[in-house]
This record gives C-alpha cells, sequence and structure tokens, in this order.
C-alpha cells in the first residue's frame, strides 16, 4: 500500500442529510460496513435505533433529527475507506458540527467517543430550541451580497449564522422569523432561499444555551 499523504480531508455540516444515504458506499466497502456496525452498537445504546437504519430506511422526519449522526458515522466510514486505500490527510477541515469529523478523522477521539459528544451536541441543541417560540430555523440565501444579507437580518432580527461565499451565506433565527424572510425572497429575482433541515436556530444568539452546555461536554474530554 503507498501512503500518500496530499489531501485535505474537508466535512460537511448539518443539512446533508438525505434518506440513504451511505448506500453505495456500504455495499462497496467493507470498511464503512464495520464502521457503521461499531455505530450501530453505540446509537441503540443512546437512541434506542440503529443509526444504518435510519439512514437506510429514514423516514425523513427521523433522519433529521438524527441527522449530526448520521452525518458524522458516514462520515467516518469515508474516511475509513480513505485510509484503507492510503490516503492520509495533510490537513483536515469541518463545516459547523463537520469539525467534530475533522478531529476524529485526526485521531483525537475514537469512534465511539465521538459519537457520545455528537449526541450531546445534538441534545444541547434541542434544548436551546425548545426555548424559542415556535422553535428555530435556518435559511441558506444565494444571490445576495454579505452586505445585503446583513440588511435583510437587521429588518427580521434575525443572526448572519454562515457566509459561505460572496454570494451565498445562511441567517438564523425564530421560524417565524426566517420563513418570513423566505417568503420575501420568494419575489426577487435571482435570489434563492432555501429553509434548511436542520430543525434548530444554529450559529445564532438563540443557540447560546447549546453552547454552554457543550463547554461543560467538552472539558472532560481528553484529545
Amino acid at each position: 500500500m503507498v501512503i500518500r499523504e496530499s489531501d485535505v480531508f474537508g466535512f460537511q455540516g448539518q443539512g446533508t442529510q438525505e434518506v440513504g444515504m451511505g448506500a453505495e458506499l456500504l455495499e462497496e466497502h467493507p470498511e464503512a460496513r464495520d464502521v457503521f456496525d461499531e455505530a450501530d452498537e453505540e446509537t441503540l445504546r443512546l437512541t434506542g435505533r440503529r443509526i444504518s437504519e435510519i439512514c437506510r430506511d429514514g423516514p425523513k422526519e427521523l433522519l433529521d433529527r438524527h441527522s449530526q449522526l448520521a452525518i458524522f458515522v458516514l462520515s467516518a466510514a469515508a474516511v475509513a475507506v480513505l485510509y484503507k486505500k492510503g490516503r492520509l490527510p495533510k490537513a483536515v477541515t469541518g463545516h459547523s458540527m463537520g469539525e467534530y469529523s475533522a478531529l476524529f478523522a485526526a485521531g483525537a477521539f475514537g469512534l465511539r467517543k465521538g459519537i457520545e459528544i455528537i449526541h450531546e451536541r445534538q441534545n444541547a441543541m434541542d434544548q436551546a430550541n425548545a426555548q424559542i417560540n415556535g422553535g428555530g430555523a435556518m435559511i441558506v440565501i444565494n444571490g445576495l451580497t454579505e452586505q445585503e444579507r446583513q440588511a435583510l437580518a437587521k429588518e427580521f432580527d434575525v443572526d448572519v449564522a454562515v457566509i459561505n461565499t460572496d454570494d451565498q451565506g445562511v441567517l438564523s433565527g425564530p421560524k417565524d422569523r426566517i420563513d418570513g424572510v423566505g417568503q420575501l425572497l420568494e419575489d426577487r429575482a435571482g435570489v434563492k432561499g432555501r429553509v434548511l433541515d436542520i430543525g434548530g436556530a444554529a450559529h445564532s444568539r438563540w443557540n447560546a444555551l447549546a453552547g454552554r452546555i457543550m463547554e461543560g461536554v467538552l472539558k472532560d474530554i481528553e484529545i
């Protein structure tokens, strides 16, 4: 096996899940199946469900509820396949919860510990979301400048949560306000808004409780 240390591994965050995710990877690579087998034991213990079944069968509402676990485990399975091929990263990076996948890929903690952390993160975000009247939401916007997104956030009293590119960003806040943003954008030519399948106001002032909870969780984690 030739070891190649020339890659940068980048890991996605929430909102990228879909029913059937990972099916091809699991079919073609035993390393991926091994990861999911181990993950199933841990998710069954923590949630009463096997993450492989949630990824394979859904339904979508259930997958959305466990999206962080699903994305993390699938990312770990992809890492196992790449490592088996001798592809080791020179650097790792992650988008939002993808930071935890990046830490796993770098060897900061094992699969089971990673699943525990992600489970705690989801619970923390659920607690924060429960405090928002009507729940929180996020909308990804294409076709506006950063200045225009800032103005929109001010108009609806929500937060700019993510800046992906010059013309793509994410706003986060209470669901009724985010819905208002989406309705306004429907009439804007060349602009597209899509509410993410997350169920919370991540990366905003309304998610501060989750940050405080996770601070307590992570301070005891040995890396």
